[in-house]
């Protein structure tokens, strides 16, 4: 079933549904938008179905979990789906794709060999927006729950990903506090959503129809459908946050801190001067670091130790 929504004087949340259930898709076409322009798009989209019924399974020595889109939608001729998922083992594997074509069923192997570290980084980063799309999807649709709540907070901090509850970072300005170490002020930073911008986002997913219900609709969308970082919603805050070498780091007070460093407590703390004789035998010893340590000052966790670079 497919959802096309005119105007916004209508229940989003049950089109969404409607919609969701029954894997077809949702085209709301806003006040100010040309309706024969949408209308046309919409149909040109639908008119050549290419696969229905879609499924993927996978064979070989690995495990996979946590896939995304949970349910793959029928595709048509002219778009493309991009499945993200994670997997443990390594080695040899087969990916089968599964369908339907004019009634006859199609199957599609695809030879692939998994690796246990390596390939794009930014894989990663799209992987945990597919699942605070779906998880933000789910409160919307569902109404809130803690769980659903903890885990986006716990991907957005981790993947440097904005969302209704973490808006953008803010560090205490320790210049008024000198004295205080970099694990003191490290532990006063938090997300903090700004007021006007996160009251809004919240209630586009409680909303159940009228304009922001729609804008919710619209918004949650176009995060599913993230094919790159530049359209995954932290682009708009590089100058906070940074990604390098599968960690995401938060800049305070002149500092990159990984995101991983707060969640790990009781860990050992190595504190090192920038171009110091023991700067550079770390470097010699796992130059892996060295992509951590090209940020200057910073913060990183590494190999169950701490490692604080002044």
């Amino acid at each position: 079933i497919f959802v096309l929504g005119v105007g916004t004087n209508l229940n989003a949340k049950f089109l969404d549904k409607l919609a969701q259930e029954n894997f077809g898709s949702r085209t709301y076409i806003g006040e100010q938008e040309n309706i024969e322009v949408k209308v046309s798009q919409f149909f040109a989209k639908i008119a050549y179905p290419a696969l229905s019924d879609v499924s993927l399974r996978f064979q070989g020595e690995i495990q996979v979990q946590e896939v995304y889109p949970r349910h793959l939608p029928d595709l048509f001729a002219g778009t493309q789906l991009r499945v993200f998922g994670r997997y443990t083992g390594e080695g040899s594997g087969a990916v089968i794709l599964e369908g339907m074509r004019r009634g006859q069923k199609v199957r599609e192997v695809y030879e692939v060999r998994f690796v246990s570290q390596g390939g794009p980084e930014e894989v990663a980063t799209l992987w945990a927006n597919q699942k605070i799309a779906y998880l933000l999807e789910q409160i919307r649709l569902h109404g809130e729950k803690e769980e659903l709540k903890r885990e986006v907070v716990r991907l957005a901090k981790k993947f440097g990903i904005v969302t209704p509850y973490t808006s953008y970072l803010v560090v205490e300005d320790v210049r008024r506090r000198p004295h205080r170490s970099p694990r003191a002020w490290e532990k006063a930073r938090a997300f903090r959503i700004g007021r006007s911008a996160a009251k809004e986002a919240r209630e586009m997913l409680r909303k159940v129809s009228g304009k922001k219900a729609v804008k919710g609709s619209v918004v949650l969308l176009k995060q599913k459908e993230a094919k790159s970082l530049e359209e995954v919603g932290n682009q708009g805050k590089k100058k906070l946050i940074r990604q390098v070498g599968g960690k995401t780091f938060y800049l305070g007070n002149g500092v990159w801190v990984d995101s991983d460093y707060e969640e790990k407590d009781g860990l050992v703390k190595v504190e090192l001067k920038q171009f110091s004789d023991e700067y550079f035998a770390l470097l010699k010893r796992h130059p892996e670091v060295g992509k951590y340590l090209a940020l200057g000052k910073v913060v990183f966790v590494f190999q169950g130790k701490v490692y604080v670079v002044k």
